[in-house]
């Protein structure tokens, strides 16, 4: 579960464990890809290796173990340790999926330090990645779940996907309401105009008010943080060189049973060699069918309730077929949406509720060499502004949620200071 178990954590923490709820586990644990225009089943058990998909990703998983350890020093792209190590087949089918339905990138240029850390560390320990996942470092587990409670134990034997009954801005207004226990002042839906770093202080300039305070923590996204360095700022260049993609999110809601039986399961990932203009499909109503009732009452779940999430956007180097997210109107993405569940899975019905967001350069892109280029930032902010001035989010170091709240247990872990009384320190 890796970083999912610091999220557990915090959950009992808040006092959230009555509150969450866990995607069903025969559902989670079937997952499809598109391939030649067709949804299929990727294996799950040894049993499925005789599928079509299964029949085809062998031969690279047989490779694996005997594949060549990578000879040059530094980073590589995801495209070039998967082709390595497994094969054309499960990298362009699978691994390309992948990584699309997580960053909406291309494999060809994302980078293999920065995105699949753990698999590096298999290769490096154990000359092997599924050397590594069958015989995992035990004394190392082992540690870890001394220090962990019997909550977290438990909820992580049942796996990676849980939600909240009310959703999870559950989390986020949890999180506020523990802060407000500890006179944390926030100053929210305010927009930072500028700042300045003189005599040892933060001079911050918002659209309500000014503050000055002794430490910065920056979650803001690369490229709107470049924007508030001053002109002549060396740092904001580097900034600008992080790119992020716009991703759209469309939400389709039926009355009726209309997801196929044979495809029951979390959804389905479309490879790019597909040339389909959607990235991925998710099954709400199968994974999560709790949410299918008024408060998650399992009791009273309706059954016959049809929920999914059509995915498109992303990085617009995979091919023609990807959808300008950013710059296509509303109408056409829902209409596109709706012709790729026709065309995938047979659904010709219209939704009785359908809603569609786009989240304009919402997924930063882990290019190769991303790790030393946010070192460089780290090293080029603390000559700038000063030791107190720390960078996290999704920007830099981990693109989801789990990612962002290992991080900032890092960064407040790293700003405890003996010397100082805890109220003698103001940070934003």
């Amino acid at each position: 579960m890796g970083n999912g178990k610091k999220t557990l954590q915090l959950i009992e923490e808040l006092g959230l464990s009555s509150s969450l709820i866990f995607g069903k586990e025969e559902a989670a644990k079937r997952r499809f890809v598109l391939s030649e225009g067709q949804v299929k089943e990727l294996p799950s058990s040894l049993f499925g290796i005789f599928s079509a998909m299964g029949m085809k990703i062998v031969p690279g998983v047989l490779k694996e173990p005997f594949a060549s350890q990578k000879t040059k020093p530094g980073d590589e792209s995801i495209d070039s340790f998967f082709r390595r190590r497994f094969g054309d087949t499960i990298t362009e089918d699978l691994v390309a999926a992948m990584a699309l339905g997580i960053w909406g990138g291309d494999i060809r240029y994302l980078s293999m330090t920065s995105c699949f850390p753990s698999l590096l560390e298999l290769e490096k320990e154990h000359g092997s990645v599924l050397k590594g996942m069958l015989f995992p470092n035990r004394k190392r587990k082992l540690n870890d779940m001394q220090t962990e409670s019997q909550f977290v134990k438990e909820s992580a034997k049942r796996g990676g996907t849980f939600s909240f009954i009310g959703g999870l801005e559950l989390l986020v207004k949890s999180l506020v309401k523990e802060l407000k226990k500890h006179n944390v002042e926030m100053h929210r839906n305010c927009t930072v105009k500028s700042f300045q770093f003189t005599a040892g202080k933060f001079h911050i300039e918002t659209d309500g008010q000014n503050l000055e305070v002794d430490e910065i923590i920056s979650t803001l996204p690369a490229f709107t943080l470049a924007k508030l360095l001053p002109p002549d700022s060396p740092t904001a260049p580097i900034l600008r060189e992080i790119p992020s993609v716009s991703i759209a999110a469309v939400n389709l809601g039926y009355h009726d049973d209309v997801l196929p039986k044979d495809v029951r399961g979390f959804g389905y990932l479309v490879p790019p060699k597909e040339e389909d203009k959607i990235l991925g499909v998710t099954f709400d109503s199968t994974v999560f069918p709790q949410h299918n009732s008024n408060e998650g009452d399992e009791q009273n779940i309706d059954k016959q309730q049809t929920r999914l999430t059509v995915m498109m956007g992303g990085d617009m180097s995979n091919g023609p077929q990807v959808v300008d997210v950013a710059n296509t109107s509303q109408k056409e993405i829902i209409s596109i949406a709706e012709d790729a569940l026709e065309r995938h899975l047979g659904i010709k019905v219209k939704p009785d509720f359908v809603d569609a967001v786009v989240c304009r350069n919402a997924i930063p892109q882990y290019r190769v060499g991303h790790q030393k280029k946010v070192e460089q930032i780290e090293k080029s902010l603390h000559q700038e502004l000063g030791e107190n001035f720390h960078i996290t989010g999704t920007s830099f170091s981990g693109a989801g949620i789990n990612d962002s709240i290992v991080n900032a247990i890092r960064i407040v872990d790293g700003l405890e200071d003996p010397k100082l009384e805890p109220q003698s320190k103001n940070s934003l």
